[in-house]
């Protein structure tokens, strides 16, 4: 598959297959980055066109993401983190 990623439309969720060739997860669509102030603070979100969910992004570290995913009509936000890996 040809990626379609871009700074302005990124494809939210990447997966590796079982020979390591990484792939769009396809159901999620594509998405749009904003910067925003989520709970007084600015951060970047990612904005899913085909579901209804803001994930927010702010930096720990070099290689770590704090995220908080905002789902409609869920009372509670779901929180992970990302972390790079080297290539």
């Amino acid at each position: 598959m040809t990626a379609r990623w871009s700074a302005k439309r990124p494809e939210p969720l990447l997966c590796r297959d079982e020979d390591g060739t990484v792939f769009s997860y396809e159901e999620t669509g594509l998405a749009t980055l904003r910067e925003v102030v989520h709970r007084g603070k600015q951060s970047t979100a990612m904005v899913y066109d085909q579901l209804p969910i803001i994930d927010h992004f702010r930096q720990l570290t070099d290689n770590v993401l704090l995220c908080v995913m905002d789902k409609k009509e869920t009372p509670t936000d779901f929180s992970f983190h990302l972390t790079r890996v080297p290539a």
